[in-house]
């Protein structure tokens, strides 16, 4: 994701935003939807605890609204200030568009909002999806969030969990909730993958990727990588500590452009070399491998390893070893070969589940590492 998701269940002052409930629905003064301070500031935007002067308390917002149902994008200049006790999204009031002059006029108290909040330090994006339980594309079925906030007004859930959610509720795939997930996909299109690409591009609900949103996720990918590789040291390094190895080396943190990440040796077997390859999602994300670590892994007298490390929290992670990728990496090269002249690949991008992995287990960071 671009940010962080947040799910609130909306209040009758939520929706004096709305120009609609606001004249017919009187719910107080105000012209805001509330943003829990303890989410606002305690989840997402901790900068804005301090109470130094420097620190704005109102915040120009690029904000975008979807739904309820189907309803289209619609892009408005607002603003978040501080309240007594919380923040709120307030401004100018939300008027139906000429278009869809009914629009917001079915949300009611109850209703639930998916928020996406930008990364960084200050908020200045705001995306939300607006469920309206009267409208034709929302109706019957609040995607389990009903449940999941429980007595909450509004909580801070993962991509991930968003994701299995929309995935049971199955909505039509037109449904503009569809543009609040897909982390997988932007991975794989950050990675330089063309299969999510055409997938989003393909949907009538397409997701959209900003200049600053690429370049915010493939420095997650960069820092991922690096973490992952973090993990593989220290699962290493206990291994050696319990003299199931002999010795082992990580190579890319002194050559990042090596074909592989490290190698390891154990009982008088020669150096294994192996290719960490991480991601805080799912194992069933699409695996990216360059024209170099194939030539690397079909060498005949090696043996090289990926170890797929996926699912990480915190200081743990799964992680699934494939190896001797040397019968793999040959076929892909022999086709890679009948390219025309003067026509190379530089990476090829395929499903895990195309290869033999080893049963998962659970790692750890050291101590040391973790901090």
């Amino acid at each position: 994701m671009s940010g962080k998701i947040a799910v609130k269940r909306l209040t009758a002052s939520d929706l004096t935003l709305f120009a609609y409930q606001f004249r017919n629905f009187p719910a107080g003064k105000q012209k805001a939807i509330n943003i829990n301070a303890n989410i606002l500031i305690d989840e997402l935007y901790p900068a804005l605890k301090s109470n130094t002067a420097s620190i704005p308390q109102r915040f120009p917002i690029d904000l975008y609204l979807y739904g309820p149902s189907y309803g289209n994008e619609l892009n408005l200049q607002r603003k978040i200030l501080k309240q007594e006790k919380n923040w709120r999204l307030d401004g100018e009031l939300v008027y139906n568009p000429e278009e869809e002059p009914d629009r917001f006029n079915l949300l009611a108290p109850g209703d639930f909002a998916i928020f996406e909040f930008n990364e960084g330090v200050y908020p200045d994006t705001i995306k939300i999806n607006l469920l309206a339980n009267a409208a034709i594309g929302d109706k019957g079925r609040h995607f389990e969030f009903d449940s999941l906030l429980a007595t909450e007004k509004m909580i801070i859930i993962s991509s991930k969990k968003l994701e299995q959610i929309i995935s049971q509720a199955n909505p039509d795939q037109k449904h503009p909730i569809y543009n609040f997930i897909g982390d997988a996909d932007i991975e794989d299109i950050a990675l330089g993958g063309s299969q999510a690409r055409e997938r989003i591009l393909s949907k009538p609900s397409r997701r959209k990727m900003s200049a600053e949103e690429f370049l915010r996720t493939k420095a997650n990918i960069d820092r991922v990588g690096l973490l992952g590789e973090q993990f593989v040291n220290d699962y290493l390094s206990k291994l050696l500590e319990e003299g199931k190895i002999n010795s082992f080396e990580w190579v890319s943190r002194s050559n990042v452009i090596n074909p592989y990440d490290f190698w390891l040796s154990y009982d008088g077997v020669a150096k294994i070399f192996l290719d960490v390859k991480s991601t805080e999602g799912e194992f069933q994300r699409i695996l990216h491998v360059s024209y170099s670590e194939l030539k690397q892994m079909s060498i005949e007298t090696e043996q090289y390893d990926i170890y797929r490390i996926y699912n990480i929290e915190d200081s743990t992670a799964q992680l699934q070893v494939c190896e001797n990728m040397k019968n793999f990496a040959t076929n892909i090269l022999n086709t890679l070969n009948t390219l025309p002249q003067g026509v190379a690949s530089d990476s090829i991008s395929f499903s895990p589940n195309l290869l033999s992995f080893n049963s998962p287990i659970t790692i750890e960071l050291n101590q040391q590492s973790a901090e």
